[in-house]
């Protein structure tokens, strides 16, 4: 844990990340980060817990800034959220939830409804499935923050496709 009067500074790690600005390298800013995190939201219409599941994703993101650890977090709660939307989107279709109704089988049965498309379970469901049981069963992992967002962006695209015709925001805006 770090000393009391270093809380509201930069976890160090932050030092080596750098973005490129008009033709130059600087260091990231907490701007820069917060403007990450402030672009990856969900569509309107999604459930209160599936909001608050992603909320509280973007939430430990955005203080990942003051403790690189919060990173992981961000990802298994974005991960918790889009099966939270799997489940729910059988349950509202009247469907028996696949057994045992995990992410990946969830994300499969997905596809072959189609609210997902074909390519999901090649490409981005090994990813989502790895990267949560790592984290859900006592993995150290720790990635980076863009790579979080990355992850965050992935499970916010997927839920959208499972509540479609809706199209604004349901993100609280992220204080400046």
């Amino acid at each position: 844990m770090r000393p009391l009067s270093e809380i509201t500074e930069p976890d160090p790690r932050f030092r080596a990340l750098v973005v490129h600005d008009q033709g130059a390298l600087r260091p990231l800013t907490l701007a820069d980060h917060h403007a990450m995190v402030a672009g990856i939201v969900l569509p309107a219409g999604v459930t209160a817990d599936v909001l608050t599941l992603f909320e509280r994703a973007r939430a430990a993101l955005l203080y990942g800034w003051f403790a690189y650890e919060l990173t992981p977090l961000a990802e298994h709660q974005a991960c918790a959220a889009l099966e939270c939307a799997l489940r729910q989107r059988f349950l509202a279709e009247g469907g028996a939830l696949p057994r045992p109704p995990g992410l990946r089988r969830l994300l499969g049965a997905a596809v072959e409804r189609g609210w997902l498309p074909e390519g999901t379970l090649d490409t981005v469901a090994p990813f989502l499935t790895e990267l949560r049981n790592q984290v859900a069963h006592g993995d150290a992992y720790l990635g980076t923050p863009g790579w979080a967002a990355e992850t965050l962006h992935q499970c916010a695209t997927l839920i959208a496709r499972l509540y479609p015709g809706e199209a604004q925001s349901t993100a609280a805006p992220l204080a400046p």
